[in-house]
């Protein structure tokens, strides 16, 4: 059950931990910066569905 609660950090983690990388005067469009926050914000619904669909 530890392993749910850690799962659903992850996205929160991905997010605050690159916040400062694209937050840059010429941030990388094309590049991995842009694109892992872009999944964290997009991957973190199905994270957290996934949680619960384990846990109930």
């Amino acid at each position: 059950m530890k392993i749910i609660y850690l799962l659903c950090l992850l996205p929160f983690v991905g997010i605050l931990g690159l916040l400062p990388l694209v937050n840059k005067v010429t941030p990388f469009i094309l590049g991995m910066p842009f694109f892992s926050l872009l999944d964290c914000y997009v991957g973190n619904p199905y994270v957290f569905y996934y949680g619960y669909c384990v846990q109930a």
